[in-house]
């Protein structure tokens, strides 16, 4: 199976399925099964500067009331989702509005036109959503009861979940 490695808590929030996207500097063709690794390396900048994400991502829903860092998981396959796209990142510039981040979806082409997806305040808290970059889609997160401990690897990488 195909396997990604992600930070924490960004993993995390994948797992919980408050996160629908993992934003990364480069495009991958690939569609279908993989598996959300959360990293060996903590991220404790994003602790500091985002804490509203961290205690969301360490709620009772996953993690059984321990507020803490290091009750997240690390080094360990802690769910499997569905890849279901990848889109390239873009701001929508209207005259005399807020420009809006998102993306044009290319496989929704309506009377000839793409299909333009606003990121939600939150979604844009849980990634870097600079112009340019992209946003993989996941559907149909399934968390691991038992997250299993692997070394991950850069990139996209191959895991024998066996």
């Amino acid at each position: 199976m195909k396997a990604i490695t992600i930070y924490q808590p960004y993993a995390s929030l994948i797992a919980v399925e408050a996160k629908k996207f993992e934003t990364r500097s480069w495009y991958t063709p690939y569609r279908g099964t993989i598996a959300i690794h959360a990293a060996k390396k903590r991220d404790y900048e994003y602790k500091m500067q985002y804490p509203e994400a961290f205690v969301y991502a360490v709620d009772d829903v996953f993690y059984e009331n321990q507020l803490a860092w290091d009750c997240l998981p690390h080094g360990a396959i802690i769910a499997t989702a569905v890849l279901v796209g990848c889109h390239k990142i873009d701001y929508r510039h209207i005259p005399n509005a807020p420009i809006k981040v998102g993306y044009w979806k290319d496989s929704s082409v309506i009377n000839g036109k793409m299909l333009w997806c606003e990121i939600s305040e939150q979604e844009q808290l849980f990634g870097d959503w600079s112009e340019g970059r992209y946003a993989w889609e996941f559907a149909n997160v399934q968390r691991k009861v038992s997250p299993t401990p692997v070394k991950g690897q850069q990139g996209i990488w191959n895991w024998d979940d066996r």
